[in-house]
């Protein structure tokens, strides 16, 4: 009866959505956990993480996730936080983003025993002996192998982000300053792919949103408490970059990749090309609820600038290019006509070449009509045969 009433407890106070007192005394822990809470988990002992110092922790996208990638995620956390958001706890800060990391690792929910909770954060942070508070990250570098970029013709750039890691944003930063110093001091354009991008650190996704924004909201979180919401603001205005920027994405989109697209659009300084994104926008966290048994649940949800919530909804396209249509324009294209082989980057770069300013303005109507007639064109050439290209 403990653990129930420490999990109802929990539900009832933190669950995202308020839960009916009535409802919560008709579930089992199991019940409440498949029937009602948007991906939330009832666990036992086995998905107990077994903490090691050089042993893999877990798997993340098929790879060993280990003590040293856990440090890299919160020393950007860490940094970003204590220099541009706000004033906070460190011990309460430390322990709500270690659940929050491993809740998002991991849809097994595992977590870590009391034990190793607390060894674990002495081998993230500094502790100073004479206040007991966790002041700095440890030391120590993650590489990052998920940022790739290059100049696709007339100073306009290709960057393509796989996922949202620690470093993303710094990375990213440096790919764009060495291609404009290719480019002779000067970009026209950026064409941000984050199709099939999973997401990632929420930080990372607010650093890279914050490298083309001078000022303004980035997320909202919110939860039904206070510690469970909050906002991720530009503070402080970084170099500028003007150029216009389309981001791809597509169904596979989601999370930080989600956020990234709906804060660069809402903000007008992107235009979002591709398929409705996949809707991942919730936050969850492992709570140990005594014996080895624990519970994983939703407790905030993420917003764009605009108010509009991404989970179940995803982000919805400016310019929707279907997967049959970028079939069909693929089959279309002369040999040797597109400098790619993918038919929505040259789309995209279309729509860059339309514009000398990082306002879009009246292009989103003219380059909707250039699709169009494409399309005409295309059922023209295959004298209306098959079926009828998509809107």
């Amino acid at each position: 009866m403990d653990r129930f009433n420490k999990a109802s407890r929990i539900v009832f106070e933190e669950y995202v959505d308020p839960v009916p007192a009535r409802k919560l005394k008709e579930w089992s822990m199991d019940g409440v956990s498949k029937t009602y809470l948007i991906k939330s988990k009832f666990t036992q002992d086995d998905h107990r993480i077994p903490f090691s110092e050089t042993a893999p922790l877990l798997k993340r996208a098929g790879k060993d996730y280990g003590l040293e990638d856990l440090q890299a995620e919160f020393r950007s956390l860490f940094n970003y936080c204590s220099e541009r958001l706000w004033h906070f706890s460190p011990g309460d800060f430390v322990d709500s983003a270690i659940k929050g990391i491993i809740a998002h690792l991991d849809p097994q929910c595992a977590f870590l025993s009391p034990d190793d909770f607390i060894r674990l954060k002495s081998t993230i942070f500094e502790v100073n002996p004479a206040t007991s508070l966790y002041e700095k990250p440890v030391q120590g570098v993650m590489s990052n192998n998920h940022v790739h970029a290059r100049i696709l013709r007339t100073g306009t750039v290709f960057a393509r982000v796989e996922s949202f890691d620690a470093q993303t944003a710094r990375i990213l930063e440096t790919e764009l300053t060495a291609l404009k110093d290719q480019s002779g001091g000067k970009l026209r354009g950026l064409i941000l792919d984050l199709r099939d991008n999973p997401g990632g650190l929420l930080i990372e996704a607010v650093e890279v949103s914050a490298l083309f924004l001078k000022e303004g909201k980035i997320v909202t979180v919110k939860g039904r408490t206070s510690r469970n919401s909050g906002r991720f603001l530009v503070r402080t205005a970084g170099v500028e970059r003007s150029y216009p920027i389309i981001v791809l994405i597509n169904q596979n989109s989601a999370s930080a990749a989600e956020i990234v697209a709906g804060a660069l659009r809402a903000h007008k300084r992107a235009l979002v090309f591709g398929r409705t994104s996949f809707g991942k926008g919730s936050v969850q966290a492992v709570e140990e609820i005594g014996n080895g048994y624990a519970i994983k649940i939703t407790i905030a949800g993420y917003y764009t600038p605009e108010g509009d919530l991404i989970e179940g909804r995803g982000v919805v396209p400016d310019v929707n290019v279907s997967e049959a249509f970028a079939g069909s324009l693929r089959k279309g294209m002369k040999a040797g006509q597109g400098l790619t082989d993918d038919p929505v980057i040259e789309i995209a770069l279309l729509a860059i070449e339309q514009t000398e300013s990082s306002s879009f303005g009246d292009l989103l109507p003219v380059l909707k009509q250039v699709l169009s007639e494409k399309r005409l064109a295309l059922k023209n050439d295959q004298n209306d045969a098959g079926p009828s290209l998509p809107n």
